[in-house]
C-alpha cells in the first residue's frame, strides 16, 4: 500500500500531471484490487479530513483570541456571532441528537452545517449523555438507525425489491417524469432525496458499512456507467428476464405473444399508471422488427427518466461528500461493497480476529464451544443472524471478517439468561453457561429473535 501512496498523492491532492512515459496504476485502475482500491478511497477521506481539520483548528485559535478581545459584557448578537465562530472553528461534524427524533434532526443538523461536511464525523444523543467516542459506537448506531428509518417503505422515498432484497427508489406519484414538481411537498421530497445521497456518502467518507442495499443499477448511475439489459436482468430479474425473453423469441412474432405496445406501467399504493414510451406509443405495437427499440426505450425510463428528478437529487448529495477522483477509480461492484460490504462469510476468520473480555480467553472451555456451536451447529442463514445480532448488520468489511471487530465478554455465572449484545461496539455478552448444549439452545433462541439496535 505504501508503493501507492506517493502517486496517489500526486494524482489526486498534488494535482501533478505525470509525465506522458511514466507508469502510473491510476490511469489503469482495472490492475489496483478491490483492497487497494479501498485504501485509496480511506486515504482519500484521511486527507480531506485533516485538510478540514487543520483548517478549523486555525480557526478555533483564531476565536480564542477574538475572544480575549471583546469585553466582558456583550449584547445579544455579539453573543451568537461569537456562537457562530466557534461553530465554525469546530475540527469536526457534530451531530447532538435526540433518540426520539433523530431523523428530523440529523437532517436539519446536516443542512446548517453544509461547511462541515467534509470533517470528521462525531455523534452523540444528547438526550441520553452518550459521546460519540469508543470506536465510533455511537456514530456507527446513529447509521443503524438512520438506515432502519430512511429505508422503510412508510418514509416514502425507497421500495424495497423483493428479489433481490434492495431499495430503489419510489418514482414520482403519477409515475411520469414529465410532470414538473413545483408543489411543496414536491419540493421537500427532492431535499429529502439529496439528504439521504449526503447520508450514504457520510457513511462511506467516515467509512461506516451501512445495513442496506442498492440494486446494481445505483452503483452504475453514481459512476456513470451504462445501464445494458445484464444490469437490469441483476437489479430487476423478473422484468429483466421478460424482456430478454421478448428479444430471443423466434415461435412467431413477439406481438402475437406477448401483446405490447410501447408503454411502460408503474404500481404505487395500488394504482397502476401507464405512459407511452415514445409519442403515440400506446398505438405502436411491438413486432420482432421494433422490439430492440422498445427494451432499450423500456430500460431508459425505467432506470432514468421515472426517477430522474430524485436520482439527481440523491446523486447530488452523495457527490458533495465523495465526488472526488478516488470514486473514479471504482467499479460499481467496488463501490457496492466500500458501501455495503462484503456477503461472504468465513467465520474461521471472524474467530481468528475475536477478542475477549472479562475473563474470557481463547483457551476458555466455554469459547471453544462456542465456536464449535458456530462452526459445526448453525447454518449460514444463522451465521448472518449472529453478525446481525452483535454488529447490527449481516455485511462485513471488503477484507472479510478478519477486518471485524467482534468482542465475546463474559456475563455473569451460568443463568437461563439469553445472550445479549452492544451493537453499536460489536460486543457480545454471553453467561458461563453450564453445558454446551444450553449454550446453543440460548444462542439460538437469541440470535433468532432478535430485533432493534443497541442494547439488545
Amino acid at each position: 500500500m505504501l508503493a501507492l501512496t506517493y502517486p496517489f498523492f500526486a494524482f489526486v491532492v498534488l494535482k501533478i500531471s505525470p509525465h506522458e512515459k511514466q507508469f502510473s496504476y491510476f490511469d489503469y485502475p482495472f490492475l489496483l484490487s478491490p483492497t487497494s482500491k479501498s485504501h485509496i478511497m480511506n486515504l482519500d477521506a484521511l486527507t480531506q479530513m485533516s485538510a478540514h481539520y487543520e483548517d478549523a483548528c486555525v480557526r478555533h485559535a483564531l476565536a480564542d483570541h477574538a475572544q480575549r478581545l471583546l469585553p466582558d459584557s456583550m449584547t445579544a448578537s455579539a453573543h451568537e456571532f461569537q456562537k457562530g465562530i466557534r461553530a465554525a472553528s469546530s475540527p469536526y461534524l457534530v451531530l447532538e441528537l435526540t433518540r426520539g427524533r433523530l431523523v428530523e434532526e440529523a437532517f436539519e443538523q446536516i443542512t446548517k452545517k453544509h461547511a462541515d461536511l467534509k470533517k470528521p464525523l462525531k455523534v452523540a444523543f444528547v438526550d441520553v449523555g452518550e459521546e460519540g467516542m469508543d470506536q465510533g459506537g455511537v456514530t456507527k448506531e446513529f447509521f443503524q438507525i438512520m438506515v432502519e428509518k430512511v429505508f422503510d417503505s412508510q418514509f416514502g422515498l425507497f421500495k424495497e425489491l423483493e428479489e433481490s432484497r434492495s431499495w430503489w427508489l419510489e418514482g414520482m406519484m403519477d409515475g411520469s417524469s414529465h410532470v414538473e414538481m413545483s408543489s411543496k411537498d414536491a419540493r421537500v421530497r427532492l431535499v429529502e432525496y439529496e439528504l439521504v445521497g449526503i447520508l450514504v456518502g457520510l457513511a462511506l467518507y467516515n467509512g461506516v458499512i451501512l445495513g442496506v442495499r442498492f440494486p446494481s443499477v445505483v452503483y452504475r448511475k453514481l459512476l456513470g456507467w451504462e445501464v445494458e439489459l445484464d444490469s437490469f436482468i441483476d437489479s430487476f430479474p423478473a422484468l429483466g428476464n421478460g424482456l430478454e425473453q421478448m428479444l430471443t423469441w423466434t415461435d412467431g412474432d413477439v406481438y402475437d405473444v406477448f401483446m405490447r405496445e410501447f408503454e411502460i406501467s408503474y404500481e404505487h399504493l395500488g394504482q397502476v399508471t401507464t405512459i407511452p414510451l415514445i409519442p403515440g406509443g400506446q398505438d405502436i405495437p411491438v413486432t420482432n422488427d421494433n422490439r430492440e427499440h422498445y427494451v432499450n426505450a423500456y430500460i431508459d425510463h425505467y432506470v432514468h427518466e421515472h426517477i430522474r428528478q430524485e436520482f439527481a437529487a440523491f446523486q447530488r448529495g452523495f457527490e458533495k461528500i465523495c465526488g472526488g477522483e478516488a470514486l473514479k477509480l471504482l467499479r460499481p461492484e467496488e463501490l457496492e461493497l466500500l458501501l455495503c460490504g462484503n456477503a461472504d462469510l468465513d467465520m474461521h476468520d471472524l474467530e481468528a480476529s475475536c477478542l475477549y473480555d472479562d475473563g474470557y480467553s481463547p483457551n476458555h472451555t466455554l469459547i471453544k464451544e462456542f465456536w464449535e456451536i458456530v462452526h459445526e451447529d448453525l447454518s449460514a442463514e444463522q451465521h448472518k443472524q449472529l453478525l446481525v445480532f452483535v454488529t447490527g448488520s449481516d455485511r462485513i468489511p471488503i477484507r472479510g471478517l478478519k477486518d471485524l471487530m467482534f468482542v465475546i465478554q463474559r456475563n455473569g455465572p451460568d443463568s437461563d439468561r439469553l445472550p445479549t449484545a452492544l451493537t453499536c461496539f460489536s460486543r457480545l455478552l454471553l453467561p458461563e453457561y453450564a453445558s454446551k448444549d444450553k449454550m446453543k439452545e440460548r444462542l439460538v433462541t437469541a440470535i433468532e429473535n432478535s430485533n432493534g439496535f443497541g442494547l439488545v
